[in-house]
């Protein structure tokens, strides 16, 4: 993975639990099995190739997983996360071409 030296947005995949959800309390066990463990950390970054937010998820990697899964700090410095609040990247580059490709 890297990041240009003109930046790049990141994200948090994120699971949620909708309020009133019919079936709240297995969407609750299946969360607490999903972070019950950092080797599962671990497999999803293997699976998906994302980075993991697990802790201690990387102790689970070999040297060369943990390699091609990782930014180096330089290139994580270029990195503008997405808020819930308005921020330049978003609003001038991912919606406008979030417009251009439902227009073709």
């Amino acid at each position: 993975m890297s990041v240009p030296d003109e930046g790049s947005y990141g994200f948090v995949y994120t699971l949620n639990i909708a309020n009133n959800a019919p079936n709240a309390d297995n969407a609750y066990k299946f969360l607490d099995a999903m972070l019950a463990s950092s080797e599962i950390g671990a497999e999803l970054t293997k699976s998906t190739g994302f980075i993991s937010t697990y802790k201690g998820a990387s102790e689970h990697l070999s040297d060369l997983e943990k390699a091609a899964s990782s930014i180096p700090d330089e290139q994580l410095e270029n990195l503008q996360f997405f808020r819930a609040e308005a921020n330049d990247m978003k609003y001038k580059l991912v919606d406008p071409a979030v417009e251009e490709i439902k227009a073709a």
